[in-house]
């Protein structure tokens, strides 16, 4: 698999879409939506962009973004928003639920103690 192509044309909006770890429908927690909401806010004072439109979909994400500034990296915008959010949720079930974190990863139907 080759590296995705990155596109960032200075004036133009950029949809982005991104699907939850091994297309999951982790979005159907309140929690993870609450953390995904307060990640884009926070992307969007560090990478200086607007967010034209969204939808939150069970397992995946579809995002419409205009970059206020020249430079940007898509890239950079979309680790800011994905990657908070999954390590909050990741550190929140090795608290509370680590054998459901045990299946998650592994993909077992029952957890083997």
């Amino acid at each position: 698999m080759g590296k995705r192509k990155e596109f960032n044309f200075v004036g133009h909006a950029h949809e982005l879409t991104f699907t939850c770890f091994k297309n999951r429908p982790f979005l159907l927690s309140e929690r993870a939506c609450q953390n995904l909401v307060f990640s884009i806010i926070k992307a969007r004072e560090k990478h200086s962009f607007d967010l034209w439109a969204y939808v939150f979909m069970p397992n995946h994400v579809h995002l419409l973004i205009y970059p206020n500034t020249k430079k940007y990296s898509i890239a950079r915008i979309l680790t800011s928003i994905k990657q908070p959010v999954s390590r909050k949720m990741v550190n929140y079930l090795k608290r509370y639920y680590p054998i459901g974190l045990q299946l998650m990863v592994t993909g077992q139907k029952k957890c083997s103690l």
